[in-house]
């Protein structure tokens, strides 16, 4: 148990593989072994562990592997880990039900009972906040739970990061906004987690609204032990990014250059300098099944940013590639429920595959058309009474993608959802720029319209009369800046930019 929580417990709290789905196994595992300790007089809830070096290597696979890395990343924080640092580190990655955000290979998880020990133990109140949104009624709960919950305020409603799991959450502050009509945006940029990471730093993780999931990373599932885990779940291409050539993004320790909490927006700036290789293939043949692919002799590492911007109503994305060589550049986003695609012309007739290619994750692509769009386009998906508008402003000329998104078989909440789709944006050279709008609405939309002549400025007038203007900079330099101003009637009613 020492080892292991030396080793395994980062400095924010969370367990290495930067997946809820195991951070609660091991969490609810050790507060009932300390529970069960505690039973005979001896004190594990306080107990501190030395921290210990972690391998980049693991039992049965060297680091990089099939792209794998084991070691921990971000700051080091304190010499000792506690079961105290493992229960509270994911309420500020929780939605306004306490569901802790999907990220690596795990579903969106809803609380734990283990919960109810730390919260005897504890006493700290954004636990009891967590039981709140719980019905109670666990074993652990009869024996162990605290009678009466004290009311406490949402402890996550402001925007928050974790540095070592590298998960950033960005969340509107509209002063009128209950906690489940705010706008929700998460970004990755931190810690692999070894066989369970995903290849996805700076993607949009999740976005929220309303209580409605728009996306998760297990959107696609087939099993550990099927081929399509490592070829397809696991890959950068079934996750809302920039994909470069096709191909598999380096898994490097990453940043967040820029974190701004403010009243009218909310920005994270990500990035990562990585190479991009082949995926691997199954061969079952082989323990661990994979054949295993290198890195291009001579591919030079690409400088990938994303800045993420959420307001009241609406989220921006302006992403930067640069690198020395010339690439493909694809910019991804995966919802549920396409409606439309404004202002293309067709290219070509529909592809049975994406990519018919035994090495590419597009392969797992299907009924794939490509238009061609010279002005940006608006793409409309709507699920149920949900809706999200895709505006792109830039570039204005490119290739544009509609494709099923893969599906690995049986559907269970969000995984394997056969209404899902591709939308892709192709464009090519050594650097390119990205800039979206993505509104989550129901009802009707808050936007009027969407002015934007280059890849950092936007302005967005709002059917309440309201006009916002965005201005982006510094992209390419050391620490990116993001403004916005809102005027009404001509007059500036308030502004802000990122320190």
């Amino acid at each position: 148990m020492a080892d292991q929580i030396g080793k395994g417990v980062m400095a924010d709290g969370w367990w290495f593989e930067s997946t809820a789905n195991y951070c609660y196994l091991v969490a609810q595992r050790y507060t009932l072994v300390a529970q069960a300790f505690k039973n005979y007089g001896w004190d594990l809830y306080h107990r501190k562990f030395p921290t210990k070096y972690k391998s980049k290597d693991f039992e049965n696979a060297k680091s990089g592997f099939t792209g794998m890395k084991f070691e921990n990343w971000g700051p080091t924080g304190k010499n000792t880990r506690s079961l105290e640092d493992m229960v509270t580190p994911y309420v500020p990655m929780m939605d306004e039900n306490a569901n802790a955000v999907a990220s690596n290979d795990t579903n969106l998880k809803e609380p734990d009972p283990f919960y109810e020990l730390a919260y005897r133990e504890y006493g700290q109140d954004e636990l009891a906040w967590v039981l709140s949104k719980t019905d109670r009624d666990s074993w652990v709960a009869l024996m162990y739970g605290v009678p009466v919950l004290p009311d406490v305020e949402d402890p996550r409603r402001h925007s928050a990061y974790k540095p070592n799991v590298g998960i950033t959450a960005l969340r509107s502050q509209g002063e009128s906004q209950a906690p489940e009509e705010q706008v929700q945006a998460y970004l990755k940029y931190g810690t692999h987690g070894g066989w369970h990471g995903q290849f996805d730093r700076t993607g949009l993780l999740a976005l929220d609204r309303y209580g409605h999931k728009y996306f998760s990373t297990e959107m696609v599932w087939f099993g550990y032990g099927h081929p399509g885990y490592k070829e397809c779940v696991q890959t950068s291409a079934t996750h809302n990014m920039v994909v470069v050539d096709g191909l598999q993004q380096e898994a490097v320790p990453s940043e967040q250059l820029v974190f701004y909490a403010g009243d009218m927006m909310q920005v994270s700036v990500v990035e990562t300098e990585a190479r991009w290789r082949k995926i691997p293939t199954f061969n079952i043949e082989k323990f661990p099944p994979w054949d295993d692919a290198e890195y291009e002799d001579g591919f030079e590492p690409v400088l990938q940013r994303r800045m993420a911007i959420v307001t009241d109503d609406y989220v921006v994305l302006a992403d930067y590639m640069s690198s020395s060589q010339n690439h493909q550049y694809d910019w991804l986003i995966h919802p549920v429920g396409f409606q439309d695609i404004g202002d293309v012309k067709r290219k070509g007739t529909q592809l049975d595959q994406l990519s018919t290619a035994d090495d590419s994750p597009y392969k797992y692509f299907k009924n794939a058309q490509w238009y061609h769009i010279s002005q940006g386009t608006l793409v409309e998906f709507k699920e149920g009474e949900m809706h999200l508008d895709v505006h792109t402003l830039w570039p204005k000329k490119a290739e544009a993608l509609i494709a099923d998104y893969p599906n690995g078989g049986r559907q269970r909440d969000m995984r394997n959802n056969p209404n899902r789709r591709t939308f892709g944006v192709r464009t090519n050279g050594e650097k390119a720029s990205f800039l979206t709008v993505l509104e989550p609405y129901k009802g009707a939309s808050a936007i009027e319209k969407i002015e934007s002549t280059s890849p950092d400025k936007l302005i967005i007038t709002l059917k309440d009369g309201r006009t916002q203007t965005v201005t982006i900079s510094q992209m390419d330099g050391k620490r990116p800046v993001a403004q916005i101003a809102e005027t009404k009637n001509g007059d500036e009613v308030r502004r802000e930019q990122t320190n």
